[in-house]
């Protein structure tokens, strides 16, 4: 049907795309971590994808791609994560501080 399936956990819509998709995306993280310029990106690249997500949820009011169920309280947490995700991208170093690798 046109209209996504999703279950409340606490104040927001979920289901198993939306589930995968943060998991996913966690894992993405956690393979860039080690990288000062690679955590960096990603922070960017995660802050941009969250707010096209928060900007489509808006728009569409049920679901972003068909897939994921959204509401109100997750169109205002995608936009949180965006906010913290352009600070932290902005606002980390280039390179990694002393004693630790720095790839560039």
């Amino acid at each position: 049907g046109s209209d996504v399936e999703g279950s409340n956990f606490l104040i927001f819509e979920v289901n198993g795309w939306h589930n995968i998709v943060h998991i996913l995306s966690g894992a993405v993280g956690l393979l860039v971590m080690g990288s000062a310029s690679g955590a960096r990106i990603y922070a960017l690249g995660f802050a941009a994808v969250y707010l096209v997500v928060m900007m489509w949820g808006f728009i569409d009011g049920n679901s972003v791609l068909g897939l994921i169920p959204v509401n109100s309280a997750d169109n205002f947490l995608h936009l949180s994560i965006a906010a913290v995700g352009f600070y932290a991208g902005l606002a980390s170093p280039t390179t990694m501080g002393s004693g630790q690798a720095a790839t560039r």
